[in-house]
């Protein structure tokens, strides 16, 4: 009676996992999901590199002491001519500002930078892809001090060079006044890669 309906759940629930341990729980960890084949329609012999994701997240606080922190870098990969990556980062500010009674203010750059080693070259060319600014003015600041947290979110779509590729999202930039410490936790930066194939297909 109830066999058809047993065997449908356990259908699901031995389903495969696109998570890459297996085990139905995101690995936080610089994973590279394995590419999609998009076939250029001639009768499917021929085929280009699919769609491939990059990601690494990251909620540990990162240290005060440290004034321009790097916040999360993918793990190397290879680009083609052609390929265009769409990014996205997030991460989160905390600050804390000195209690001094006067009122605070904060600036925070963040930028994502490219690396990318090209054939026949010894180190990689750096460039940076884009730089925002997060600022806040007047914030308030009573006797003892005050958190304050901000969330910070850019996307982006990047046109690499041929070669070995890696995004870093970094801060590079901190100006603060009246501000006891400023850190950064739940960072993340993601990268999907799309071929030049599969974009004219």
């Amino acid at each position: 009676m109830f066999g058809k309906k047993n065997d449908q759940k356990n259908n699901q629930n031995n389903a495969q996992n696109n998570a890459p341990n297996n085990n139905n729980a995101p690995n936080n960890n610089n994973v590279v999901v394995p590419p999609i084949i998009i076939s250029n329609g001639n009768g499917g012999d021929a085929a280009t590199q699919g769609i491939r994701f990059i990601f690494v997240q990251d909620p540990t606080e990162t240290d005060p002491t440290d004034p321009l922190p790097i916040l999360v870098t993918t793990v190397p990969f290879q680009t083609n001519v052609g390929d265009r990556v769409k990014l996205a980062a997030m991460a989160q500010i905390n600050v804390q500002t000195d209690g001094d009674d006067g009122m605070a203010a904060r600036l925070t750059d963040l930028q994502i930078v490219r690396a990318t080693q090209l054939l026949g070259q010894d180190t990689p060319t750096t460039e940076t892809i884009v730089t925002v600014s997060v600022h806040d003015e007047g914030l308030n600041n009573p006797p003892l001090g005050i958190s304050y947290t901000r969330l910070a979110t850019l996307t982006w779509v990047d046109t690499p060079p041929a070669g070995i590729t890696t995004y870093t999202l970094r801060v590079s930039l901190n100006s603060n006044t009246n501000i006891e410490q400023v850190t950064f936790s739940n960072r993340a930066l993601n990268a999907t890669i799309f071929p030049i194939g599969s974009s004219l297909n």
